[in-house]
């Protein structure tokens, strides 16, 4: 799961991007698990993920799992990030 941003402007986007990067440790409070922070300073857009191991082509189980997993951190990813970026 992973906010991208690309507003179109790479100043806007590092900005946004270090907004939510300066907030670190109270969104992993918030989401529970590890971030990745992709700030791409060699591109115009920024990334900032969290990952878990699946994939769309799995058996029903472990695509279940993955729904689960989904479902499980979807409404704290995006309330702990939408402030910052609203």
């Amino acid at each position: 799961m992973e906010l991208y941003i690309n507003t179109g402007n790479k100043e806007e986007n590092k900005r946004i991007f270090d907004k939510i990067h300066n907030n670190q440790n109270e969104i992993r409070n918030l989401i529970g698990q590890e971030m990745i922070w992709e700030r791409l300073d060699n591109r115009r857009a920024s990334r900032v993920a969290i990952y878990t191991s699946g994939h769309i082509m799995a058996d029903q189980k472990d695509l279940q799992n993955l729904i689960i997993w989904i479902r499980k951190q979807i409404i704290p990813f995006y309330k702990s990030l939408s402030p910052l970026i609203e």
